[in-house]
């Protein structure tokens, strides 16, 4: 945490800057992070695209609070001697006004959306509220907490949590917990009770009229209007008996906004999103909520002459209907795909990257992969592989696929492959990141030679569920064969790195 102070001392002013339309979380998580930037005696400035008309209970905070935000325009610039930091968001996301800037800092609690050149970043998507992040930076240096920071961070994390009912992590309950005992309970009643304007019903009203349903999703066609409000909606769709799916966008004159929530068995909102969004726009999320945007540009160019309600529900019906669920132990892929497409793989002999969990963590970690997000215990390994790749593995299986290699000077396929961003590993209260400038601190292991698999290439979206989490396979990937208890998902790309075809 220390770099980001040597950070905001080596510029003249910094900029802070949360999503468009702010809500509760981005609203506090830039206030908490102009009040640290402050106190290293830096000159700071909250900046926003948007509108500069509020919902109720959030003109109340920035009126109440005196919370000072500079509304920005197209072509937005700051010089080259000053920071941009990015909070409750990432610079070149749809949802963030791109501000022309070169010296950028990100602190998000979203999916890492895009490969960008920081000069920090503290993007951790397990957490609930990014204020929750930016509470953690201002105890770090000892920043004073006040009944009214105090007051809006706990309203922020409120909020961005399901009102303490959603995802949150220890962090997050640590928080909550701190907050409690210095926030302004009345604002709180009060600003939980303001939430809607009398215009707003109007369009929730309109909203609600114009809605379909398909089978367990719905679709949702609203008026323009701002973020918070269509996320609104979406869940308050997300309550209809029988949904485990929403899709509800708002057209704007230069795109489209989409707010998805998903408590689907195996669909998750961010992989949703993705899907709507592919070479169209831009989004990312969580597992039960996500948000996108669709620039018409690009709609344009790629879908021509299709109106853009039948292309957003074309695209989630076939979708669902496309992706094909294995469960590890209870389907069998030898009945599912013909014989004379499996075949026999061997892996080469190769050496990667390991650690044991239980070196850096105490308690269970989230493994982000290249199909997906797994679950691992402390009791288990993680093998770091090429392409950004990264995977869980247990040690019983471990001892019988590799053996670990003593020699430091050893050349790894691994090293070759991290960049900058490289792969993380994350706890409740930790984060572990593994880059191309610390690849060389972890162990070694080599494949035994006689590792075998048997193997398919998928030409359908294949997701696996195995005791691990879920993993989704794209056309061009590989489903690779141990056992009925053990099979998984393979990028097509590191299969042809890592296997041999036996004829």
């Amino acid at each position: 945490m220390g770099e980001i102070r040597n950070l905001c001392e080596r510029f003249r002013k910094v900029y802070i800057q949360p999503h468009n339309y702010p809500d509760a979380d981005a609203i506090a998580s830039a206030w908490g992070m102009k009040k640290l930037v402050e106190s290293f005696g830096a000159e700071a400035e909250i900046i926003y695209y948007g509108s500069n008309t509020f919902k109720p209970n959030i003109s109340k905070i920035l009126s109440d609070y005196r919370i000072r935000m500079t509304l920005i325009n197209e072509g937005y610039e700051i010089g080259e001697e000053e920071l941009l930091i990015n909070v409750d968001c990432q610079y070149g996301a749809a949802n963030v006004h791109k501000v022309v800037a070169k010296n950028i800092a990100v602190v998000d609690h979203h999916i890492k959306e895009a490969m960008q050149d920081y000069i920090y970043e503290d993007i951790q998507p397990r957490i609930g509220a990014c204020t929750t992040l930016v509470l953690n930076y201002l105890k770090q240096f000892g920043v004073r907490l006040d009944q009214p920071l105090a007051t809006v961070m706990y309203y922020g994390i409120f909020m961005d949590t399901d009102m303490f009912n959603g995802r949150m992590t220890t962090l997050d309950e640590d928080a909550k917990k701190e907050l409690t005992a210095l926030y302004d309970k009345n604002i709180i009643d009060h600003l939980r009770l303001s939430s809607l304007s009398f215009e707003d019903l109007k369009i929730y009203a309109s909203g609600i009229l114009k809605t379909e349903r398909y089978q367990n999703i719905i679709f949702s066609g609203i008026e323009e209007c701002d973020d918070n409000l269509l996320g609104h909606i979406s869940d308050l769709l997300m309550e209809i008996e029988g949904i485990n799916i929403v899709i509800a966008y708002s057209q704007r004159s230069n795109g489209c906004k989409l707010s998805i929530r998903s408590y689907h068995d195996y669909f998750t909102a961010e992989e949703l999103v993705r899907e709507l969004t592919d070479g169209i726009g831009s989004g990312g999320g969580h597992e039960n909520k996500a948000g996108g945007y669709i620039v018409k540009n690009r709609l344009e160019q790629v879908h021509p002459r299709v109106s853009l309600g039948i292309l957003i529900r074309t695209k989630i019906i076939d979708y669902c209907r496309e992706v094909r669920l294995l469960q590890t132990g209870k389907d069998n892929p030898y009945d599912i795909f013909s014989r004379d497409k499996l075949f026999r793989a061997k892996k080469k002999k190769i050496c990667l990257r390991f650690l044991d969990i239980r070196d850096y963590f105490k308690e269970d970690v989230a493994v982000k992969t290249l199909e997906g997000t797994a679950t691992a215990s402390v009791k288990d390994k993680v093998i770091i592989g090429v392409k950004n790749d990264i995977w869980p593995i247990s040690s019983e299986t471990f001892e019988k696929k590799y053996q670990v290699v003593d020699h430091k000077n050893t050349k790894c396929l691994s090293d070759g492959y991290l960049d900058e961003y490289g792969v993380s590993i994350q706890s409740d209260s930790m984060l572990l990141r593994i880059t191309k400038d610390n690849i060389h601190e972890f162990k070694i292991c080599m494949t035994v030679e006689e590792s075998m698999v048997d193997a398919v290439k998928l030409y359908e979206k294949v997701k696996v569920r195995t005791v691990w989490g879920d993993f989704l396979g794209k056309r061009g990937d590989y489903l690779l064969i141990n056992s009925l208890e053990d099979y998984y998902i393979c990028d097509g790309e590191i299969f042809k790195q890592t296997y041999d075809k036996i004829v």
